[in-house]
Formats: structure tokens, C-alpha cells, sequence
């Protein structure tokens, strides 16, 4: 009941967000009667509640006193649905989306964070707005009558002419937006302007709104964020089931399509192991853990080693296998065997290949890649390499659109952009010999740097072959300005903190998917009160607003009046305009 409650309400708020400006009447007819059909059902999830719970229980909980009001500003605005002045009431089917938090743990926390700072904010809203006043009353006695005096009728939308207007400029000051407003106010009462507004956006925005962000994070209390979830998420719970079904699903499709010969292969090569134990000891003396490269510890362990192989030849007796062990002791150290460079689908395939590879040159290739790896892990190289990316940084910065009026300098640009290429395709070759293919890729560091290698050799190539200058292939050479990444990896300090930064992700999505569902509230109101409103009449040569001396009141008069009437970027004409409007309003 709980999830299909759920799903109603999200598929509710889908039905509020397709709401828009200009939209046909089929489309209004499905949105009333989406309406008409989840009112119904939370109408009567709200009887039945009540029904089940008695009165009296059912109001004890704050979630259901919430719900039976929504349904019932519901109600009275089904009922009251044609009549004018109370369109308002639509606004109030907004707050169904709040009935989320019983099902989403994260919004349910958060709210309850915010009600817990309420009575907080709720005195520092009213030293906020004491100082509101006090600045528009000070701006409306200081600049008034000469906004008066040198705008008369022609008066900017921003003024101090009176306490209304006084009001929403000091108000715009505190929310970051003051430069034009003082450069109005400069034009028209000179210099006392600049102490006004410094002081007004120093007191306001400076110290009161970041008293709001204070209390709001005092509320953030430790033990709030470090408990455990005592109630269940059911949006999680319903999406892990349904991961798991599918989950479920393939596996046993996946079981059936192998088919019977498959499973027979599989019986016949567990069979062959079994009769050979000799592959499996030589398994268990190929797998001995190798010491850490950089570090010499002590060890001390036995490895079994197994002689004189019993082989029955012609002419020959079977002779007896002789166990014996080597001990390592704290004196002796192990040399780096590095691991193999290929994947094990490949040698699974390929094996006999490896057969067939005598034993000198295999030793010949192991040194090969044990000195790699000795080189790789200098100190020195690191650092010719760290020196090498600041040198490619510094060759990106010195390209501007005046390099190619320069030749000389422009071919010295290519020439060690084309070093710091090859130097960088030789350390990723190095170090492929060094860890093994394998082994590299596992590090999500080691990719990054593999990707910018690519990157970089794709784009000197296709400069080689003539062909950079294609629209299609400029692209490749941009992002040559990803090698200053490469650097993240070389310093144990910022690798930390990328890391932790990426470790954050998680918990920073789920916290802005919540701001998200906030931002779709104040979209939709916008929408329902606000679509189709944000017109205005403009010049057609220049599109600025027609002046205010022009009488021009909607659209039949700018249209007689040869004027441009034109929506403006910035609408509540739907959802989509109405987040942009809205990331401009909390991003200012």
C-alpha cells in the first residue's frame, strides 16, 4: 500500500510538471483528470487511515494531520474549481510532494533539521527585516526627491522615490545584485551613494544572511548525521527488489542458454584437475605473494618444492617424489617477479604459444620488465616527469591566436609539444612493462593517464597527416589541456583530496536530487501562476523595453504602436524555463 501510495504521488507530481504555457486542450483535459483521480486516491487513503486508525490515533501522527489537510485544500479546490480569486488554491496540491519524506529518509531528515532551526530563524527573520526597514526608510529620506528631480516620469524600475520601492532595492542589495542599482543612484545623488550601499551590503548580506546559514548548519547536529536509519527507506527498498529480480532474471538466463555441453566441458576440466594434482601445486608455487616493491620487511615462510617427478618412461622405473621446503628467513630478501603482462583470457587461449617461448628468453623478458620497474618507481623519474608536465602546461599556455603570425615561434611550440608526446607515450609503454596490462588498469589513476595519452597522440597524429584543421578533429587537440591532470597523480596530497572528493559524491547527489525536488516546487508555482506573464513590449531595432512615456499597457497597444511584442529569456512558461530562472535566482 505504502509503495503504490509512493508511485501515486510521484506519477502526481509528473502530472503537476507537464503543465505549461499554450498548451492544447487535450492536454489540459488529462492534467484535470490526473488531478480528479489522485485526489480521489488520497482521499480515500485519508478515510481509510481513519477508519482503521480511529480519530483520535490518526491525528496523533503529524504526517497524517499533513496529508488529510492537502486533501482537504484538495477538495475545496475541486468544488470552488470556476470560481475566480481562488486559482491560488492549486498551489497547495504542490505540497503533496512533501509526502515523499515518508518513503525518502534523506528528505524526511532534512526537514526535520529545518523545523528544528525554525524558532531560531524565526527571531533573526525579524532582526533582518528591522534592518530592511531602517535602510529604506534612510535611502528613501536621502535619495527620494532626487530620483524625483532627475528621472521624473521616465523613473527606473529601481528606485528610492518610496518606501515600496525603497524596500525591494535594499532587499535586492542583500540577495548580491547592488552594482547597478548604486550606479543609478550615483548618476542622479553623486558620491553618498557608495557608503549607503557598501554599508547596507556589509550589514545585510555579510553578517545577517550568513547568521541564517550558521543556525541552519548548528542544526546539523553530529549524532543527526551519524545515526543510524531507524526507518526504512522505501523508495531504496522498492528499487534494490526490483534490481534484484532482474538480477535474478539473467542469471538464470543466462544458467539455461549455456546449455549442456557447456556444463559437460566445465565437469570434464574439474575432473582433469583432480586426477592432476601436480598443475595444481605448480598453481600454488606460482601464486607465492610477492613482497611490497617499494618496501624491504622481513619474511619468513616455507614454500614446498616438488623434485624428482615420478615419470614413467620406456626402459625406466618410476621413482619417488621428494618433498622439501626452502626456508626464507628475516636476512634474505625476495626479488620482484613482476606479474604477468598478459590478461588470463588471454594466456587461457593462448597457452600453447607460451610453451613454445624457450626458457632463456622468458628470463631475458623478466629482467627487461624488473628493470622497468625499478625505473618507474625512482624517485628521478617521477620527478623528470612531474617537470615534464609543468613544461607541456607552460607550452599550452604560450598558444594564443596570434602563434600562427608566427612561424618560428609556432614550429618551436609544435616541436616540444611533440617531445613532451613522445616522453609521455614511453612512460605509459614503461610502465605497462613494469605492473603488466593488467595490473595498470586496475588503477583508476593509471587510466586517466592512459586516456590523456591517447588524447595526445591522436592529436599530434592527425596534425601530421594535415587534417587538425578539420572542424571534426579540432576537438582532438583541445583536449591536449587535459595533461596538467596527469599531475594529480604524482602528489600523494592531492590525490587525497580528489579522492575524498569523489568519496563525497554519493552523499552530495542525494542532497542536490533533494534541492532538485525543492527547485520543482517553486517551478511549478511559477508556472501556474506566472506562465505566459513575462512578455513585454520592445523597440524593434534595438529590443529595449519600450519606454514607460509610451502608455503602452498589453499587446494590442504595442502591436498598434509598430513596438515588438516578445517573450523574455528568462519565463515560468514551464518547468524547464522555470529551474533556469530559478538556478539564476540561487546562483546569483
Amino acid at each position: 500500500m505504502d509503495l503504490f501510495i509512493t508511485i501515486c504521488i510521484i506519477l502526481n507530481t509528473l502530472f503537476l510538471a507537464l503543465d505549461h504555457h499554450g498548451q492544447s486542450e487535450t492536454m489540459t483535459l488529462i492534467l484535470t483528470t490526473g488531478n480528479y483521480v489522485f485526489t480521489a486516491v488520497f482521499a480515500v487513503e485519508a478515510t481509510l487511515k481513519i477508519i482503521a486508525l480511529t480519530p483520535s490515533k490518526y491525528l496523533k501522527n503529524g504526517w497524517n494531520v499533513f496529508d488529510l489537510l492537502i486533501v482537504t485544500v484538495s477538495l475545496i479546490e475541486l468544488c470552488f474549481a470556476h470560481v475566480k480569486g481562488l486559482s491560488v488554491l492549486r498551489s497547495f496540491r504542490l505540497l503533496r510532494i512533501f509526502k515523499l519524506a515518508k518513503s525518502w529518509s534523506t528528505l524526511n531528515r532534512l526537514i526535520s533539521i529545518v523545523g528544528k532551526s525554525i524558532g531560531a530563524l524565526a527571531n533573526l527573520t525579524l532582526v533582518l527585516i528591522i534592518i530592511i526597514f531602517i535602510f529604506a526608510v534612510v535611502g528613501m529620506q536621502l535619495f527620494g526627491q532626487k530620483y524625483g528631480e532627475n528621472f521624473g516620469k521616465d523613473m527606473p524600475r529601481w528606485n528610492f522615490f518610496d518606501f515600496f520601492h525603497s524596500f525591494m532595492i535594499v532587499f535586492r542589495v542583500l540577495c548580491g545584485e547592488w552594482i547597478e542599482s548604486m550606479w543609478v543612484c550615483l548618476e542622479c545623488a553623486g558620491w553618498p551613494c557608495v557608503p549607503f550601499f557598501l554599508l547596507t551590503f556589509f550589514l545585510g548580506n555579510l553578517v545577517i544572511l550568513n547568521l541564517f546559514l550558521a543556525l541552519l548548519l548548528a542544526s546539523f547536529d553530529s549524532n543527526v548525521l551519524t545515526e543510524k536509519e531507524d526507518e526504512d527507506d522505501k523508495i531504496g527498498e522498492a528499487i534494490d527488489r526490483i534490481q534484484r529480480f532482474f538480477h535474478l532474471l539473467i542469471e538464470n538466463l543466462v544458467y539455461f542458454f549455456r546449455g549442456k555441453k557447456q556444463r559437460q566441458k566445465d565437469a570434464d576440466v574439474e575432473n582433469k584437475n583432480n586426477e592432476n594434482p601436480l598443475s595444481t601445486a605448480e598453481e600454488l608455487v606460482n601464486n607465492i605473494p610477492s613482497a611490497n616493491f617499494n618496501q624491504s620487511e622481513d619474511i619468513n615462510f616455507a614454500v614446498p618444492l616438488i623434485h624428482d617427478l615420478s615419470t614413467t618412461h620406456e626402459g625406466t622405473e618410476e621413482q619417488p617424489i621428494h618433498d622439501e621446503t626452502i626456508e626464507f628467513h628475516p636476512t634474505q630478501s625476495i626479488l620482484y617477479t613482476p606479474p604477468s603482462c598478459c590478461p588470463k583470457m588471454i594466456l587461457k587461449h593462448f597457452c600453447c604459444c607460451a610453451k613454445c617461448i624457450p626458457q632463456g628468453i622468458h628470463e631475458r623478458w623478466t629482467t627487461i620488465r624488473r628493470h622497468s620497474f625499478s625505473l618507474v618507481e625512482h624517485r628521478y623519474f617521477e620527478w623528470f616527469i612531474i617537470v615534464s608536465i609543468v613544461g607541456s602546461s607552460i607550452t599550452l599556455a604560450l598558444e594564443d591566436v596570434h602563434t600562427r603570425q608566427q612561424p618560428t615561434f609556432s614550429e618551436v611550440l609544435e616541436i616540444f609539444d611533440k617531445i613532451f608526446t613522445i616522453i609521455f607515450t614511453l612512460e605509459l609503454i614503461l610502465k605497462w612493462f613494469a605492473y603488466g596490462i593488467k595490473n595498470y588498469f586496475t588503477d583508476g589513476w593509471n587510466i586517466l593517464d592512459f586516456v590523456i595519452v591517447v588524447v595526445s597522440v591522436l592529436g599530434t597524429g592527425l596534425h601530421l597527416f594535415g587534417v587538425a584543421d578539420i572542424p571534426a578533429f579540432k576537438s582532438m587537440r583541445t583536449l591536449r589541456a587535459l595533461r596538467p591532470l596527469k599531475a594529480l597523480s604524482k602528489f600523494a596530497g592531492i590525490r587525497i583530496v580528489v579522492n575524498a572528493l569523489f568519496g563525497a559524491i554519493p552523499s552530495i547527489s542525494n542532497v542536490l536530487l533533494v534541492c532538485l525536488v525543492f527547485w520543482l516546487i517553486f517551478s511549478i508555482m511559477g508556472v501556474q501562476l506566472f506562465a505566459g506573464k513575462f512578455y513585454k513590449c520592445v523597440y524593434v531595432g534595438t529590443h529595449d523595453r519600450v519606454a514607460a512615456s509610451e502608455n503602452v499597457t498589453n499587446k494590442t497597444d504595442c502591436l498598434n504602436k509598430n513596438f515588438t511584442w516578445e517573450n523574455s529569456r528568462l519565463n515560468f512558461d514551464n518547468v524547464l524555463n522555470g529551474y533556469l530562472a530559478l538556478f539564476q535566482i540561487v546562483s546569483y
